[in-house]
């Protein structure tokens, strides 16, 4: 496996030993996210040996299944109004009707267009979240210690990142530029993957830390 899955291994065996934490913070919907992102991982790390001839259906599943999950998780950390709540309904909703038409009618190898909406989606929220915390007058701890600040900023990180490497990506190709002898994806997307599961993964440590302020 790269070694950067290790890191979404590792969030996964921390989301299965503290999933009764996760469930206090109403941070449950990490279990199947992860389960999801690390079988496809998985799979495509090894599609050759499967008798696979390409990728990217595995990759176009993610990015139709996993929005589902990240606005459940976004939703879970926000706290909205009721006339938040029914437009955040709409967004999804929407944009979940464009993530279809994109996987079963637009053509190509990656569902591009979808994957640049959701992740531009999850820079809005992530710092719609951080917001929040920050302005929380009843907090008496550090946001550095919260688990909702780990998975925003690590989902922040990784969604700004991405989003720039994928707008770049044919200028990259076409100027074949490289860092340490590889394409500078293949480079940078590995280091914020394991920052993005490192979040994840201590956030999940800081669930099980902080499980008395909802006891």
């Amino acid at each position: 496996l790269p070694y950067y899955q290790y890191f979404q291994l590792l969030a996964l065996a921390m989301a299965l030993l503290n999933y009764k934490h996760l469930r206090l913070w109403k941070l449950q919907v990490m279990l199947p996210l992860l389960l999801l992102t690390c079988s496809v991982e998985v799979l495509a790390a090894n599609f050759t040996t499967l008798g696979m001839s390409t990728i990217w259906p595995l990759y176009n599943l993610y990015v139709l299944l996993s929005p589902v999950m990240y606005f459940i998780l976004f939703r879970n950390m926000l706290l909205l109004n009721k006339r938040g709540k029914e437009i955040y309904l709409a967004i999804a909703c929407i944009t979940m009707v464009f993530v279809m038409y994109d996987y079963f009618f637009i053509e190509g190898l990656f569902d591009s267009y979808a994957m640049v909406l959701t992740l531009i989606q999850h820079i809005i929220l992530s710092f719609m979240v951080l917001s929040q915390l920050s302005m929380e007058e009843t907090s008496r701890t550090s946001l550095l210690t919260e688990p909702y600040f780990s998975i925003a900023s690590g989902v922040l990180l990784f969604s700004i990142v991405s989003v720039v490497v994928l707008g770049l990506q044919p200028y990259i190709l076409k100027k074949g530029i490289k860092l340490f002898s590889e394409s500078l994806y293949k480079t940078i997307m590995p280091m914020v993957n394991v920052v993005l599961y490192s979040c994840y993964a201590y956030a999940f440590y800081l669930c099980r830390k902080h499980r008395q302020r909802f006891l």
